[in-house]
């Protein structure tokens, strides 16, 4: 076999390869993190307390303040009072609610653990 023959055989199995990688979503698969969901998910809640926070009290929100943080404040239960509830991706549980800030811990289905310990308001846009 001719190097030509050679180098073209390898172009066309690498091309060949690259199709098959993007067009069934395995390349994707491959690069995108286990835990994406729930982070994703972490950041909603997150930002619903943060509006929650920034939202006068007459209209429903806390004033200034993250000492009554909920999740059924926040949307995501039924039940005044309740700090743990039950998401798409995981459980979540709201701890150590101050007035400035707020714990949240994620817990996957898989078992991953996620926390974001001393929540506090941000007006940067990210």
């Amino acid at each position: 076999m001719s190097k030509k023959r050679i180098i073209i055989l390898a172009v066309a199995l690498f091309a060949l390869a690259t199709g098959l990688f993007g067009y069934t979503g395995l390349w994707r698969e491959i690069i995108r993190p286990t835990d994406r969901d729930l982070r994703v998910e972490c950041y909603q809640i997150i930002n619903e307390a943060q509006l929650y926070y920034m939202r006068p009290r007459h209209y429903g929100g806390s004033g200034g303040t993250f000492a009554y943080l909920d999740g059924y404040l926040l949307g995501y239960s039924e039940i005044p009072g309740v700090s743990e509830w039950n998401g798409k991706h995981g459980t979540f549980r709201i701890e150590n609610t101050t007035l400035t800030s707020f714990d949240l811990i994620a817990t996957g289905k898989r078992g991953k653990r996620i926390e974001f310990r001393g929540v506090e308001f941000d007006t940067r846009v990210e």
